[in-house]
């Protein structure tokens, strides 16, 4: 799992452990110490597949996101970070032969609108001006479902809105 020591991944970490399921924990920082739990610190733009050998699903949470002050101050730096991050997680799960993946996204990708969302309401276009972070998210999506078509593995994106609770901000 990427990002698992963020704040939706360490909850993520804790419920799997709990449940039993081997984790292994890949992240900048290590995490709490939990039974069935492996930290591996390391620079997700630069792992392969020996890292993700052995794994079934990768869960990939990490991203840099900070909220909206920081998305909207360096829209390029979030953009190419999280295109680096993602693009190089999903490359090592095809050649590691991992089945599935799940993507993190964000309800950020859908273009504004005074209705309620629903899955298919359209995406982000350039005429919104979406932030950096949106257009990643955006991005991550087509980039999996392409994976996912060339056969390499099932994907599966959940599109976040408004996280929060114990150990948030």
């Amino acid at each position: 799992m990427t990002g698992a020591s963020g704040f939706i991944g360490r909850h993520v970490v804790a419920g799997l452990a709990a449940e039993g399921h081997r984790v292994v924990g890949l992240a900048r920082g290590r995490g709490a110490e939990l039974p069935g739990v492996e930290w591996r610190v390391c620079d997700l733009t630069s792992i392969g597949a020996k890292d993700l050998a052995g794994a079934g699903v990768v869960i990939h949470l990490a991203a840099r996101s900070g909220g909206i002050r920081m998305q909207s101050v360096d829209h390029a730096g979030v953009f190419e970070e999280n295109q680096k991050i993602t693009a190089t997680v999903l490359r090592a799960s095809a050649a590691a032969g991992v089945a599935r993946v799940f993507l993190a996204s964000s309800a950020v990708v859908y273009a504004p609108s005074e209705e309620s969302l629903t899955e298919d309401h359209p995406l982000v276009c350039p005429a919104d001006s979406p932030s950096g972070y949106a257009w990643s998210k955006v991005c991550d999506e087509v980039l999996g479902r392409w994976y996912q078509e060339a056969g390499a593995f099932d994907v599966t994106v959940g599109r976040f809105t408004n996280v929060y609770g114990p150990g948030g901000g």
